[in-house]
């Protein structure tokens, strides 16, 4: 079967094939980028979350003293006591774990009192470790713990090293520190973390000043990688190959079924393609009217036609006179263009309608 093929202009053709040429790149493109997406993607999800939390509180015991009609103080007010009427003090401490999911829970603790200086530091355990943890599967443990301030006993330590070194320290602190050490097995992943609360005591004062936050936490989580599908991909994957292959079978189709051709001047085309030509390369010798200059004589004039604009050029230069158009006043006429010498009159005719003329303007 003949394929039957459209003539159209050769430069409306190409015009239309590199467009289509350039839609079926960007389409190939597109297409290519899709195709790089993942169809998974991973994501950190927490599998458990999981607490620490340690809170302390004390009691400070008094000495008779004209100030307090009570035997014992607690934690409140800015935190300071009196030294010299205090007899001594006690803390506690309570530790809870606990997690979004069950686990075999298991740790150790001990209570550690530290006295820096700007100098040197020291340690001293004041209750050794111990064993905590649950009896079975559990999502929690925790367990309590006592132990004294004993601030004299430090302040006396520090006075001991003041005399062997001969070098007095400034501002001691006593820290009580509280070394938790949890671990947690649970079906999302093993917890073994260590949790350190403390509280702070100054030394070498007139007074006891005890600082800290009384209830610390700690949080933390197990993370796992997942990997999630994106539908989106396969739509976006599919649409632009679609695509693809309707441009290009549109293109291949237009390539197929049209024929290009260099589309000819019609006469009419032609004469104003070459007025306007003449106008462009000769205007500054040219001027234009509707009607020939009175008692020009033209009946009695020599007539001299002139086979190109050229020549009459040629002419008006070698006379140095202008060069008269003649505009055409109707279809049939023609662009006249003229020369005046005395009684002779060269001319030269271009054919070109005034519908198209006035186009032209």
């Amino acid at each position: 079967m003949k394929i039957r093929r459209r003539t159209i202009d050769i430069r409306i053709k190409i015009a239309v094939l590199i467009g289509l040429i350039a839609l079926v790149g960007f389409s190939v493109y597109a297409t290519y980028d899709a195709y790089q997406l993942p169809t998974f993607v991973e994501r950190k999800v927490t599998a458990c979350s999981y607490h620490h939390e340690g809170n302390f509180n004390y009691i400070v015991y008094l000495k008779n003293n004209s100030i307090y009609e009570i035997p014992t103080l607690g934690p409140g007010g800015n935190g300071k006591y009196f030294k010299k009427i205090t007899d001594h003090v006690d803390a506690f401490f309570s530790y809870e774990f606990t997690s979004t999911r069950n686990a075999e829970i298991s740790g150790e603790y001990d209570v550690i009192a530290s006295v820096n200086t700007e100098i040197w530091d020291k340690d001293f355990v004041i209750a050794p470790k111990t064993s905590f943890g649950s009896s079975s599967t559990s999502a929690s443990a925790d367990f309590n713990t006592s132990f004294p301030i004993n601030f004299t006993r430090f302040e006396d330590f520090i006075e001991k090293v003041e005399e062997e070194t001969g070098v007095r320290v400034k501002n001691p602190v006593l820290i009580m520190k509280c070394n938790v050490h949890t671990r947690a097995n649970t079906d999302a992943g093993t917890i073994d973390e260590s949790f350190v609360p403390s509280l702070t005591v100054a030394l070498g004062e007139n007074t006891i000043e005890i600082n800290g936050d009384l209830s610390q936490r700690k949080s933390g989580g197990i993370e796992k990688t997942e990997k999630v599908f994106q539908p989106g991909v396969i739509e976006k994957r599919k649409h632009s190959l679609i695509m693809t292959l309707a441009v290009f079978f549109v293109f291949i189709a237009f390539a197929v079924l049209t024929k290009g051709e260099k589309r000819m001047l019609s006469e009419t085309e032609k004469g104003a393609k070459e007025v306007k030509e003449v106008m462009k390369k000769y205007g500054d010798w040219i001027v234009n009217t509707e009607d020939l200059p009175s008692g020009a004589g033209m009946e009695d004039q020599s007539i001299i036609h002139l086979s190109s604009f050229e020549d009459l050029i040629k002419v008006a230069e070698e006379l140095g006179k202008p060069v008269l158009h003649k505009l055409p006043s109707n279809a049939e006429e023609k662009h006249a263009y003229y020369v005046f010498d005395g009684s002779i009159r060269y001319e030269f005719l271009l054919g070109l309608s005034k519908e198209i003329e006035n186009d032209k303007k």
